[in-house]
């Protein structure tokens, strides 16, 4: 989406490249996806979301061989793994601008207190190859500055996530979706929830939380759509419980979404969560744990925040925000004009304006730079 709008909104002066890595097991290409909106894509199949040297090493070696061919003017590096190849390929492809964007981290709830030590470290070491870091909230960006000291606050810009959310503002209440397919009443309470099965998401503390809401909700029901390297442990989790249905990978999610009564994040970290905010975008009021930027935009007209790794506290949640009003309209296009596409787009356009007047490349202006 910011590859396709980039080029958009500025006519010919932005050419964009999108390079991606091999697809994972759980994962869908965006090859069809990319060229159906006129996207430049490109796939180095060595570059791959675990460790591994020497395909590391193999992926380092392409892209920097295709960033010395194409040679940008901005290299702009997504997600852990491709951001460390993609900053220092860029660095000996001697490109003038670094810039990397953060959608989480993983110095919090995913590793044992050594191995976190390096990552920290790690992120430290490329953050002085970038020329600007990017935050998509207030948390992430106070700890990338203060907490873990990543990079100085000069060179960490906030700016949000920016969504597609049209087809979720279009939801209207009442409709059948899932609802029909699971043999669910209309009467009966209907919890949601969208991510990858992978630890920590917390699924499994859902599941907990849910067995506690139905003690006083037995006609209630939860729907799990995703897949992950957890997906045969929590079908071996909700086979002990009662009305949790695992949908699989789904990508018609306003069928999901339309029929819910209640949106539910259980996770341990997240940047910001991209499930919880399509959920509001539908209508639905959402309960999450208080991690990454959900308090950005999680209001008390919109849902309740609860504590990391309660499912107890998850649960008393769950009944209070069953309680409240769905979110108006007013408060869906609220949510959907803070992360809308357009926003994202100019906020990332004055962000690379900036860098091209002001950086290496000092006052010299291009009739058409170039941004990977």
């Amino acid at each position: 989406m910011l590859t396709e709008g980039l080029s958009a909104r500025v006519g010919s002066r932005y050419r964009t490249v999108l390079i991606g890595g091999g697809l994972e097991p759980d994962e869908a290409s965006l090859d069809d996806f990319a060229r159906s909106r006129g996207v430049e894509f490109e796939v180095i199949d060595t570059m791959r979301r675990s460790i591994d040297p020497i395909q590391d090493g193999l992926a380092l070696q392409k892209l920097t061989s295709r960033l010395r061919a194409l040679k940008p003017d901005i290299v702009h590096t997504h997600t852990a793994k491709a951001g460390a190849l993609g900053r220092i390929a860029a660095r000996l492809a001697a490109v003038p601008l670094v810039v990397h964007t953060f959608h989480g981290h993983v110095f919090d709830g995913y590793f044992s207190p050594l191995r976190t030590r390096g990552f920290v470290e790690a992120e430290r070491r490329l953050a002085g190859l970038s020329d600007a870091i990017v935050a998509i909230s207030e948390r992430q960006r106070n700890d990338l500055v203060d907490r873990y000291k990543i990079a100085p606050s000069r060179k960490v810009k906030l700016i949000p996530l920016g969504l597609d959310l049209d087809r979720f503002l279009t939801i209207q209440p009442g409709q059948e979706g899932i609802r029909g397919e699971l043999s669910i009443g209309t009467s009966d309470p209907l919890i949601v929830s969208v991510g990858r099965l992978v630890p920590i998401k917390r699924f499994d503390l859902l599941i907990d939380a849910f067995d506690l809401f139905r003690e006083k909700r037995p006609n209630a029901h939860l729907a799990i759509a995703g897949d992950g390297e957890e997906r045969a442990r929590l079908e071996d989790r909700a086979a002990k419980s009662k009305n949790v249905h695992l949908l699989g990978m789904r990508r018609d999610l306003p069928r999901i979404y339309g029929p819910a009564d209640l949106f539910v994040l259980s996770s341990d970290n997240e940047g910001t969560p991209v499930a919880a905010i399509e959920a509001l975008a539908s209508g639905l009021p959402v309960v999450a744990t208080d991690v990454g930027g959900i308090r950005d935009f999680l209001t008390p007209d919109l849902g309740i925040l609860a504590s990391r790794g309660s499912h107890h506290g998850l649960a008393e949640a769950m009944s209070r925000a069953l309680l409240l009003p769905k979110p108006g309209r007013e408060g869906r296009i609220r949510v959907a004009s803070r992360f809308s596409a357009d926003r994202l787009i100019g906020d990332i356009t004055a962000l690379y304006d900036g860098l091209l007047e002001t950086g290496p490349l000092g006052r010299r202006w291009y009739s058409g730079p170039m941004s990977w």
